[in-house]
This record gives structure tokens, C-alpha cells and sequence, in this order.
């Protein structure tokens, strides 16, 4: 009951993140100081009163803009109408899949946002190079730009893809004033609820106000699966794992390691325990993950200019059961996750599987177990090498100062180098982009492809979900000159995975459900162990992650750039990912120098 209530507290602490920062506590000076700063808003501005609430919210959103009127009954011209809708879709997290353009189309205008939604395909030039951008709009031509926009983040995955809607029987009292080709629009976006008409009818000649414009586009945000809410229900599991971790010493995990060690474990799993299972690691359908599973290993096994291995092995302690592994199992296990089967008993197995954990990581993980409590057990391991794109040069690295967690200061040596780097700035962190040098390769159908891995170092003075911090300004990084400074580190780790899972929902494989793993024996996860190792230099990085589960039974620059100086000299986090999957190799945080 305890875990439970603890779940339950978790989901509501998420939950209760708000796109408004006023909005945390039910009485606060900030949130005082926010109702006077939107009462003094309303003072400076004309809305209706029924439009009041969206106000409020294009308020609580920050996106009041000097460029609209102040007086929001007026009539919206077509480019300001463009910088509210690039502002919603920006709150959407939509923009940021997108890079911003330096000119237009047009010839009468400069917008960044007029040229932004031209490309999209969401709103039309006058024709001839014009965009008339002080013209006004019609309620009935808005119906079609908003269904274009609501097609466009249908198709981009932001809202949720239904059965094309058919327009009702039933009309406004103006019906025949609407023009055929805004017929299908003006009544899909009111069977949305997104715009509907006025106590005159739809009015489809008149002209959209400012406020009218707020109201239909923030109706349009509340459709979306908007990243605000993602990032409180949606968290990843490299994310969710994350969290859990003591932020008081340097760590890190490969979640690729975890993840295939306990995907290959669901394969023995019974329908509760495996849905369970599955949930938590963000795994949609197994059958498909096996098969990637494979593609993965194989693709990684080609290249030579990254270093990737990915090794699974199945071992049975034969002192405990005279069964094999479950002819089904063993056959997911071999085909898609290539892994080794082997046999041992208590005289021989630690020596064994160490030595296989310390072959496969290049000695940098040399043991896993120190005796031999299973009746099988599962191990994974993940080992990577990569040469920096771009090295330090060593003559370069000198000591400096790093600020540590818990306020102390320590001396250790610091690489630097001025060059070009994707860098970008949210909200909550710095983030830059290390890429490593790759080779092109051919894959058993003949296609050619590279590795595209980076390290994203995340320097931020706060606890953020790191990964879907990346999610969110992936698009937003930029090519700039950074001068960057950063501490040379290593770090060594390990976990006791139950102690993170099972607060993560992951209950019932320790304790039963694993009925199709050995022959003849239901059983469950008794041992789960992850340790993982890195080391960061100015010529390349080394890491190493291995998980083991035991089982009983009953991982382009601009000409004269500005220069962004980066010293990472405190806490920072740092991700290593493989940019073509999105998965995540290793990831940790490094708080101390050691």
C-alpha cells in the first residue's frame, strides 16, 4: 500500500506542474504579484468580456506582443494575426521541429512569422510576391487557415487523427453568405468547438478581431498534446530513471543497457507482468522492439568509426535446475538479441560471467557478481568508443576551478576549445552539442549510412528531465562560435535497479510472472544489478554499461558569428545519444570533481 500511495504521490506532484508559475501554490506573493501585473494589463488593454478568460491565458502564457493593438476589439491585420499563431504554435512545442528563416517570400514584408507559416503551407500570399501584410482578414478565410493549421499538427503527431468530419445538415442563419470553398472549414471548426458563430450568425464577410483570433488559436492549443502537458505525464524512461538517482555525487547508467535487459526478460513473461514491464520502459509493442533490437546490434556491429557493442548472454545454473531455457525464449534471445547461452554451476559461474561482462565492456566493467544466487540470469552489455569530431587539443587543458554541489570548490584540469558547436538556450538550461567522428558503412541491403552520436552537455541550476529537455529544443540548437571550457572527467557507478523499477511501476517481475523463461518453472526477478563507467578526455570518450537480472523461482556558420562563451565549471548534465533512433546510450550527471 505504501508503493502504491507513493505512485499516486508521484503522478500528483507531476501533475500538478502548470504552464504558469503563479499557478504552484494556492497563495503565493508571486502569484499576488502576478494578478496585479494582469490587472494592470487589462487596465492598459480593451477586451470583451466574454473573451476574458482566453485573455487571461494569452496572458498567463506570456504572449502579449508590442507589434498587436492594445485595444484587442479591433480588427487583426494578417501579419499580426501570424505573430499570434507562431506564438501558439511555438507553446505547442511545434516551431521548434523547424528552422527559423532570415527572409520572406513577400516583398512587403520582413516577418519571421509570415515566412514561417507560409512554409508550412497555413497561410497564402495575395500572389505576385505580395502578402499584404496590413490587410484584414474574413471570419470565413480564418476557418480555412485554422483547418490548415489543424491539419498540419495532425500530421505532425500534435493532435490526435480522427475520421474526416462531415459537415452537419444544419446551418447558420447566414449559411448562403458563405462561400463554397469556406463551406467544409467554417463547420468542422464548429463542430470543434475552435470557432463558431455569433449571436448574428457566422458573419463569414466580417473581420476577424484581434480577440476572436486569441480565443480560436488558444482553443486550438487546448486540442493539442501539447509538451507543457507531456512533460509532467509523458516523461521518458531514461527520464523517469533519472529522477529517481541521488543527485548528491556524480553518476551515470546506460538506459540502453537496461532497456534491452529487461525487454529481453518480458520475452519470458506472463500478460500482466510483461504489459507491466513494457509500460515502464516506454516499450509500445515487443514483437516490433525485438526486431529493432536486432537491427540495432547489427547496424552497430558494422561500424568502425564508433566503437558500439551491444552483448547479451542467457545463463542457466545447472546446480539448481537440470530444465533449459523455454524453447521460445532461447529462440528471441539468440535471433534477435544475438546472445550467448551458457551454463554454469556455483564453482566456476562468477569467474565465468565476469568474464564475459570485463571481454565484451574492454575491461573497463570487470565483475558483475561475486557468487552465484540464481537460477538464471540475464546479462546485457553495453560498451562505447567514440573520437570527438572535433578534439581538444591537450596543450589546451589546464586546472581550474570546478564549483561543486554542495558549495566547496575543487581544482581539476579543464579542456577548452573555440570552435563551431550547435548551442542553444531554454528556458531552464544551456545546452550544446558534441558530435563524434563517424565512417560511412554499408548494411546487409547494400545501403550506405554513417552513425550520427552526440554528447549533449546540459549545464542548468535546477533538476530538469533531461532528455525531454533535448526532445523540446532539438530544432532550436544552432550552428555558433562557442568558446567552450569543460572539466576532463571519469565516473564509475553502480544500482540496484529494484530500488528505482519498482517505484516506477515495475512490481510484479519481482516478485512473479515469469512462466515462460525456464521450462517446468514459474519464476522472478531476486538480483538486479546495473554498473556503468565513463571517461571523458580531450581525444575521445570510453563508456561501459552492464545490466544483469537473476531469476529464481515461486543501456552552416555564419561569417562574422558572435561568440558565446560556455564554462561548465558546475554541476552539469550530460547525455550521450544516438541522433537516428533517439536512443539513449548513457547518461549521468556530474556534480563534484574528484
Amino acid at each position: 500500500m505504501k508503493k502504491i500511495l507513493s505512485i499516486i504521490l508521484v503522478m500528483v506532484l507531476a501533475l500538478s506542474i502548470t504552464i504558469s508559475a503563479w499557478a504552484e501554490a494556492p497563495y503565493s506573493e508571486e502569484k499576488e504579484k502576478h494578478y496585479e501585473d494582469f490587472t494592470a494589463f487589462s487596465k492598459e488593454h480593451t477586451f470583451s468580456d466574454w473573451a476574458t478568460d482566453y485573455i487571461r491565458k494569452f496572458y498567463d502564457y506570456n504572449m502579449p506582443d508590442e507589434r498587436l493593438s492594445k485595444d484587442f476589439t479591433l480588427n487583426i491585420t494578417r501579419e499580426q494575426f501570424c505573430i499570434v499563431a507562431v506564438k501558439v504554435l511555438d507553446k505547442c512545442g511545434f516551431s521548434v521541429y523547424f528552422e527559423k528563416f532570415d527572409s520572406t517570400p513577400f516583398s512587403d514584408t520582413e516577418s519571421y512569422e509570415v515566412a514561417y507559416l507560409y512554409s508550412l503551407g497555413i497561410i497564402n500570399g495575395k500572389g505576385d510576391g505580395i502578402f499584404d501584410p496590413e490587410g484584414l482578414i474574413t471570419r470565413e478565410e480564418a476557418a480555412c487557415i485554422m483547418t490548415r493549421a489543424i491539419t498540419t499538427l495532425t500530421e505532425a503527431g500534435f493532435i490526435e487523427k480522427e475520421e474526416k468530419r462531415v459537415v452537419e445538415d444544419w446551418a447558420y442563419t447566414d449559411h448562403e453568405a458563405i462561400s463554397s470553398w469556406a463551406v467544409d472549414s467554417v463547420y468542422s471548426l464548429a463542430q470543434t468547438g475552435i470557432m463558431t458563430g455569433t449571436d448574428k450568425g457566422f458573419e463569414p464577410k466580417g473581420k476577424l478581431t484581434t480577440e476572436q483570433a486569441v480565443v480560436i488559436l488558444l482553443r486550438l492549443f487546448d486540442l493539442c498534446e501539447t509538451p507543457i502537458a507531456k512533460e509532467s505525464v509523458d516523461i521518458t524512461f531514461a527520464d523517469n530513471l533519472n529522477n529517481l538517482i541521488p543527485k548528491e555525487e556524480n553518476y551515470m547508467f546506460s538506459p540502453l543497457s537496461i532497456k534491452i535487459a529487461f525487454a529481453l526478460l518480458a520475452n519470458g513473461a506472463d500478460d500482466e507482468t510483461k504489459a507491466e514491464m513494457l509500460e515502464v520502459l516506454g516499450i509500445e509493442d515487443l514483437d516490433t522492439f525485438n526486431l529493432y533490437v536486432d537491427e540495432m546490434i547489427n547496424t552497430y556491429k558494422k561500424s568502425e568509426g564508433i566503437d558500439i557493442t551491444i552483448a547479451n548472454s542467457i545463463w542457466l545454473n545447472k546446480e539448481l535446475t537440470k530444465n533449459e531455457f523455454d524453447g521460445d525464449f532461447e529462440f528471441v534471445a539468440t535471433e534477435y538479441y544475438s546472445s550467448d547461452v551458457g551454463k554454469v554451476v556455483e564453482s566456476n559461474g562468477v569467474d565465468t560471467i565476469n568474464e564475459w561482462v570485463d571481454d565484451k565492456t574492454e575491461g573497463k566493467i570487470e565483475r558483475i557478481i561475486s557468487r552465484v544466487d540464481f537460477m538464471a540470469a540475464l546479462v546485457n552489455a553495453t560498451y562505447f568508443k567514440g573520437t570527438w569530431l572535433k578534439e581538444f587539443n591537450e596543450e589546451n587543458t589546464a586546472p581550474d576551478i570546478f564549483h561543486n554541489i554542495d558549495n566547496s570548490e575543487t581544482e581539476t584540469d579543464f579542456m577548452y576549445q573555440k570552435s563551431y558547436f550547435d548551442y542553444c538556450e531554454t528556458e531552464k538550461a544551456r545546452i550544446i552539442e558534441l558530435p563524434y567522428e563517424s565512417d560511412v558503412f554499408t548494411l546487409s541491403g547494400g545501403e550506405k549510412t554513417m552513425l550520427d552520436i552526440s554528447m549533449y552537455l546540459l549545464l542548468s541550476d535546477e533538476e530538469i528531465n533531461v532528455i525531454n529537455e533535448l526532445d523540446m529544443a532539438k530544432s532550436r540548437l544552432e550552428s555558433e562560435m562557442v568558446e567552450l571550457t569543460m572539466p576532463k572527467f571519469e565516473i564509475t557507478y553502480s544500482m540496484d535497479l529494484s530500488e528505482f523499477l519498482e517505484p516506477l511501476g515495475m512490481e510484479k517481475v519481482f516478485s512473479e510472472g515469469l512462466p515462460y523463461l525456464v521450462e517446468y518453472e514459474n519464476m522472478f526477478v531476486n538480483k538486479a544489478v546495473h554498473k556503468a563507467y565513463i571517461n571523458v578526455n580531450e581525444k575521445d570518450t570510453e563508456a561501459a554499461g552492464v545490466t544483469m537480472v537473476g531469476v529464481a523461482t515461486s543501456a552552416k556558420p555564419s561569417e562574422n558569428p558572435k561568440i558565446i562563451e560556455l564554462k561548465i565549471d558546475k554541476p552539469f548534465y550530460f547525455a550521450l545519444r544516438d541522433n537516428k533512433t533517439g536512443e539513449v546510450l548513457f547518461m549521468g550527471r556530474y556534480v563534484s570533481a574528484e
